[in-house]
């Protein structure tokens, strides 16, 4: 069971910041709710969003909006428009 719990977090965690990386959101002034990134059900683990935040790996606005720090969104924006580009074996 917690092989599978573990699994469902780390496949949100990519899904939240794949989303927020492909929105633009890179700093306070393009931060975009989980909605926004195309979330499809953006309060869920709300806790776990909390702890990713608390982390470092997120950052959350008064007003409610998520975006990523310094470097983060910088690799995860590199990662994004390379994922595809892979020929060969």
């Amino acid at each position: 069971m917690a092989v599978f719990t573990s699994n469902i977090f780390a496949l949100r965690k990519k899904m939240i910041l794949e989303g927020l990386a492909k929105a633009g959101a890179g700093s306070p002034e393009t931060a975009k709710t989980l909605a926004e990134a195309g979330l499809k059900n953006p309060d869920l683990f709300k806790e776990y969003t909390q702890k990713l935040v608390l982390l470092g790996i997120l950052r959350r606005t008064s007003d409610g909006k998520y975006y990523l720090p310094g470097k983060s969104a910088l690799f995860f924006r590199f990662h994004i428009q390379h994922a595809f580009c892979h020929v060969g074996p």
